[in-house]
């Protein structure tokens, strides 16, 4: 054996042997503490890590990582062994040969079997060191799989490995319990080639997969930004469901900002459908698809992030150019779950609310109208006034803060046709309070590589319930590429791209 795991003389003659017994409390404590150093040797899970022998220092007589295995058809050639690591230690070393055939066993594939434990529901981080020669299209995949079902339990991932080491990380959350007897952690690929793999690490985390930009309750009673768009279309893009494609959604806001009628402030939201030129979603894989979109939302821009533990209530204020028009309210999570109450709107100015609770702690909102659902050719509505709070009603309408401020782009897809005249954009902001209410933000441009290249102090003095702006020109004159234009104030920040 290479780097054997060798016990202190005194523990591996008798544990108990050299305790004092002189105090029971003592004795017990060391008791403990041997248990715990054993349980430790043995496991080599002192750090949390659920993989066994991860760092690859522990190595049988035919020079394999303990522990560690290749699997495969027997027509696959392949061969498991050691090599020099990322950091000058120990590493396994996958290589295949010779690769022939097709089927669900035809793979090269370095795997950990019967060790790995992972319980329903909690949240894991997977963490390695890879770097790879001549496997085809550079990519890897990796699992965790339950042997009896052969079903993934939560880890099904891919990667792309390069010649050089590169620290790859997953989060993923455990769709059913996993024995150790029935684990199998699996890194593979289907050609010839050269796998390298260092520091594989699996720990539980109380944080699961995150989401982004994130929005947070904390001191506010509406969480929603930009909520009576006073602050124009600041935080808001378009959501529907019921496409025919398994991908994709609208891409922009279908609708504009209405200075004439409003509930509250001096703007609101209109969304105006006509079945002549409705938006067209377009799908080509494998079957082409061209179908127009008939249910157009309002969805914020961001992730709500909140408890699962507690009722909420979205509501809104919406009218529309006719009676007995359809509408709705949803909550959207990550994973594709939709939540929602049907709404019937009339031409008068109503608030509308949906009572829920999360699925998920992340979430986003969206109001809007279903063509469809109305059974005419057009419908027109407008929206005002959007809340979301925690509680099982809704209160009194208030904006997320008495002041707001939000930089958005005056182009089209933020996408300037005339490098040499530069990139134009538009600080917003509006004051729902008594008093003036004194603007101060920054604006700092990015370019690719994160690299600042231009900063610039911002100042409105607004008036109380009304609204300013500052516009910006030829922001990036002259300099082609890709940039980044983020601007914060007070606690909040928003970006362009």
């Amino acid at each position: 054996m290479h780097n054997p795991r060798i016990l202190p003389e005194n523990i591996r003659q008798s544990p108990l042997k050299h305790l004092s017994v002189r105090n029971t409390m003592e004795s017990s404590q060391r008791i403990i503490s041997v248990f715990l150093f054993l349980f430790a040797l043995v496991t080599g899970n002192c750090d949390g890590n659920l993989v066994f022998n991860g760092d690859f220092e522990s190595i049988s007589d035919n020079n394999t990582p303990e522990s560690w295995s290749s699997a495969g058809n027997a027509s696959v050639k392949q061969k498991l062994y050691t090599d020099i690591g990322r950091d000058g230690k120990h590493c396994a070393k996958l290589e295949c040969f010779e690769f022939k055939g097709d089927g669900p066993d035809f793979h090269a594939m370095i795997c950990q079997v019967g060790k790995v434990i992972i319980k329903k529901g909690e949240w894991y981080r997977l963490t390695f060191f890879a770097r790879g020669e001549r496997i085809r299209g550079d990519a890897v995949d990796v699992g965790l799989s339950n042997t009896r079902t052969w079903e993934n339990t939560g880890l099904s991932e891919a990667f792309i490995v390069g010649r050089d080491w590169r620290k790859y990380e997953f989060i993923f959350q455990a769709s059913s319990d996993l024995p150790a007897e029935a684990s199998r952690l699996q890194f593979w690929f289907k050609s010839p080639g050269v796998l390298w793999l260092d520091d594989v690490e699996i720990v539980k985390i109380e944080e699961g997969r995150q989401w982004f930009p994130q929005i947070t309750g904390d001191g506010v009673i509406n969480m929603v930004p930009n909520s009576s768009f006073e602050c124009d279309d600041a935080g808001w893009g378009s959501f529907t469901y019921g496409l025919s494609g398994w991908a994709g959604n609208l891409y922009r806001l279908e609708g504009e900002i209405d200075n004439k009628i409003a509930y509250h402030g001096n703007k609101s939201l209109k969304i105006a459908l006509n079945q002549r030129d409705l938006p067209v979603f377009y799908f080509d894989y494998f079957t082409p698809v061209a179908q127009k979109v008939k249910r157009v939302f309002a969805a914020n821009i961001g992730w709500f992030k909140v408890s699962q533990d507690n009722v909420m209530t979205l509501s809104a204020y919406i009218r529309a150019d006719a009676d007995e028009t359809r509408g709705e309210l949803i909550v959207n999570d990550p994973n594709g779950r939709r939540q929602s109450k049907k709404v019937t709107i009339t031409k008068n100015w109503q608030r509308y609310e949906f009572s829920f609770k999360p699925t998920h702690r992340y979430f986003f909102i969206a109001v809007g109208v279903d063509l469809e659902a109305t059974g005419r050719d057009t419908a027109t509505v407008w929206i005002d006034a959007v809340q979301l709070e925690h509680g099982d009603k809704a209160t009194a309408y208030q904006p997320r803060t008495a002041a707001e401020s939000f930089l958005i782009s005056t182009v089209p897809n933020n996408i300037s046709i005339k490098p040499a005249k530069g990139f134009e954009a538009k600080v917003v902001a509006f004051n729902n309070s008594e008093s003036t209410q004194k603007i101060s933000g920054k604006i700092t441009v990015t370019d690719f590589f994160d690299k600042p290249i231009y900063e610039r102090e911002i100042l409105l003095n607004v008036q109380p319930n009304s609204g300013s702006s500052l516009r910006l020109k030829n922001l990036n004159q002259g300099r082609p590429g890709f940039f980044r234009i983020n601007y914060s104030y007070g606690n909040s920040s928003n970006s362009l791209r």
